[in-house]
């Protein structure tokens, strides 16, 4: 059966080929940014919550009540980052076989384009979707997002403090020097519960990071101890680039690490998505939020997380497929997250 041009290239016949791609790792996404929503406006208003342990105060029962000032958050009115990557099909790219494709498969140009537009489409996806996954990590290790590109440069700021939301081991605390990561992630829960009342879930570890659990004395010397179940180290695959490797029990703290790298434009070099001497104590009960501004384009102007667009030159060169998104991760509770430096 033909197939209709008008069809193959309209923007729901795109979507269809784009939900029914594979898509990459993006664990810490899908765990900690699980919420979205979407906005039809170009600026994102961002609240930060800052609360304290305040308690009610006394007061003799004929005073007038005591006077109570609001707190809890600020707000912060920020444009996220615009995404805007499309693809071309010329006519040499339909006259030659597709990757996967035999000699026996004896496809048509048209049927060809539709195989390539879903192979362009998928890749504009994943692409989109790593950078989603390495702005979601940018946000949980640093406190911070930095947007640059051709006309753009903005960094967002979600309050992380030194010494509060990051800490930076030294000297014999480090942990593949000497220092005890059992007591420090013991410290550390308890400073985060006192911060925001939200104890935190999932302690996320770069690659150096476990290397030095497993081979640090003191979590070998405690663990060891047959009168106390101290905890637990024992690495388990939990797909999607997941490995769990033990429980702190003290802590109640499972540890995880996360096997995933990407491309860094800046400079072509492969880099992993955690930082390899950096341990995140975070929660899932955390306040996040996974934000989608306006897609500015004529042909939206709607509140989308993606949009896919296709236009061909007049005279026939090439077709272009577009796919746009603008995407921000939002730390709404950035007092139930800590980050440390703990492996030189």
């Amino acid at each position: 059966m033909a197939l209709d041009e008008k069809f193959l290239f309209n923007p729901r016949t795109m979507m269809a080929a784009l939900r029914q791609s594979p898509v990459p790792k993006r664990f810490l996404q899908q765990t900690f940014f699980k919420n979205v929503e979407t906005f039809a406006t170009e600026e994102v208003d961002i609240d930060i919550e800052k609360t304290r342990r305040c308690i009610a105060g006394f007061t003799a029962p004929e005073n007038t009540g005591n006077v109570v000032d609001r707190e809890g958050y600020f707000t912060v009115s920020v444009k996220p980052s615009y995404i805007k990557e499309m693809m071309p099909t010329r006519v040499a790219d339909l006259l030659k076989r597709l990757a996967g494709e035999t000699i026996y498969d004896e496809l048509s140009p048209m049927k060809r384009a539709a195989k390539l537009l879903g192979r362009d489409l998928a890749q504009l996806e994943d692409r989109i979707i790593r950078r989603e996954e390495v702005m979601c990590a940018e946000a949980l290790f640093t406190g911070k997002l930095h947007i640059v590109g051709p006309g753009i440069d903005r960094r967002i700021d979600f309050g992380y403090e030194n010494g509060v939301h990051m800490k930076v081991l030294s000297g014999s605390s480090l942990w593949d020097a000497g220092g005890d990561p059992m007591e420090n992630v013991e410290d550390w829960r308890t400073e985060i519960i006192e911060r925001c009342g939200i104890a935190p879930t999932h302690a996320i570890c770069g690659r150096k990071v476990v290397r030095a659990i497993r081979n640090n004395p003191n979590v070998k010397e405690k663990l060891d101890n047959r009168r106390f179940e101290m905890g637990l180290i024992s690495t388990k695959d939990l797909g999607n680039g997941v490995r769990y490797i033990g429980t702190f029990n003290d802590s109640m703290m499972d540890l995880y690490a996360y096997d995933e790298w990407y491309v860094d434009p800046a400079d072509g070099k492969s880099k992993p998505i955690v930082p390899e001497d950096t341990i995140l104590l975070a929660s899932t009960e955390a306040r996040t939020r996974m934000n989608y501004g306006l897609i500015q384009n004529l042909n939206s102007l709607a509140a989308a997380t993606r949009f896919p667009w296709t236009w061909q030159e007049k005279d026939g060169r090439a077709r272009y497929i577009q796919l746009e998104s603008a995407p921000l991760p939002n730390l709404i509770q950035a007092d139930a997250f800590q980050v440390a430096k703990v492996v030189a």
